[in-house]
């Protein structure tokens, strides 16, 4: 079972009416970007982003 924790930078978003939304989240740029690809082959004319989102660190 993976931690609720798991650090997943790389996000798949669905762009649509300047507002986007959040498909799914992946540890590996390479899984996000299979993802992406087959959303992209199902709905052509959906617009599909795969971006890097760093994680925010804060030292005390």
């Amino acid at each position: 079972m993976k931690p609720d924790n798991e650090y997943r930078p790389w996000v798949v978003l669905m762009t649509a009416g300047g507002q986007s939304q959040e498909l799914a989240r992946y540890r590996l740029r390479g899984d996000a970007e299979s993802h992406g690809q087959t959303l992209k082959r199902l709905s052509p004319d959906g617009g599909f982003t795969v971006l890097f989102e760093e994680q925010q660190v804060s030292f005390k």
